[in-house]
This record gives structure tokens, sequence and C-alpha cells, in this order.
């Protein structure tokens, strides 16, 4: 009989191991897991450009004015210009049935978080493509991070005439 407890205690104590290391990895691991799904969905407010790039997603791509607002000044007055654009693509969209697509083709910051960006709209349907370029300017503020507070649409640049070369042929003294 003693050898039958012994035996029976051995087996309890590996058991009981078993079960407390496999508990331990387990909660190693989700805790790893967790870290790992924290840093890859947190918020990027550090740089003004990556928040004008994350706000343009959210409010011309996905349209999702929730993820907007984790970009912007709680008090949005400022952004109306730039939702007066989303809901005219979406008119165009629903009258001409097209497909719209919003990227940046270029970002600039000033010293003051000023960023200029220009959007290029690319609308698609049945009928073909058109591509539009718009030159905006993003107001920026440091508020826990850096957000969109408003944005303007610029005039289009004039483009410079480029000189032709001269067709005239110099004349001789």
């Amino acid at each position: 009989m003693a050898d039958e407890d012994r035996r029976s205690s051995k087996t309890r104590r590996i058991i009981v191991f078993v079960l407390v290391a496999t508990g331990l990895v387990v909660l190693g691991g989700a805790g790893l897991t967790f870290r790992i799904y924290d840093q890859a969905t947190k918020v990027d407010r550090s740089q003004p450009e990556v928040v004008v790039r994350e706000y343009i997603v959210a409010v011309l791509n996905r349209r999702d004015d929730a993820k907007a607002a984790i970009y912007s000044c709680e008090n949005s007055q400022g952004l109306m210009s730039i939702l007066e654009l989303r809901s005219s693509l979406e008119s165009d969209e629903r009258k001409f049935n097209l497909s719209t697509q919003v990227s940046l083709a270029r970002l600039s910051r000033d010293g003051s978080g000023r960023v200029d960006a220009d959007l290029e709209i690319l609308q698609q349907g049945s009928g073909g493509a058109t591509q539009d370029r718009q030159h905006w300017k993003f107001t920026m503020v440091q508020d826990d991070g850096w957000r969109v507070c408003g944005a303007e649409r610029l005039p289009d640049p004039i483009p410079t005439p480029t000189p032709s070369p001269s067709t005239t042929q110099p004349t001789a003294p």
C-alpha cells in the first residue's frame, strides 16, 4: 500500500507540475499576444503627416467618422470643407455610379505643424476614369498628440510658362 501511495503522490505532483507549467505558458502567450495586438492597433499621433494621412483615409476613403474623430480636434468646425468634399464625392458616386479612391500624392509640413497635401482623387465607373489633384492645407494642434483642426482647399497653382526655343536665327553684324 505504501508503494501505491508513493506512486499516487508522485503522479499527483507530476500532474500539478504539468498543469502549472501549462498555465504559465498560456498566460505568457496571452500576455505576449495582447502586447503585440496593442502595439499593432495603437493610434500614432506622433507626427502631423501621419495624422493627416490617417485622417484622410478615415474621412474620404473609409468614411468612418468615429475613426476620423481619433485624429481630429473636438471642435471640428474648421473641417467643414473636407466634409463638403466627401459629400460631393458621395453625390457623384450615386449620380454616376462611380467608385472613388483618394490618395496623398505629396505631404509637406512647416515648423508650426501646418501640413500641405496634394490629394489625388480617382473616380472610376463604366464610362472610364477621371483623376483630379487638389491642393489642401491642414491646420494641426498638439493635444495629446497631433490632431487635425482645420482643412482648407488651396487654389491650384498656376503653371509657369516655360520659354520655348527661339526659332529665329541670330543676325550676323
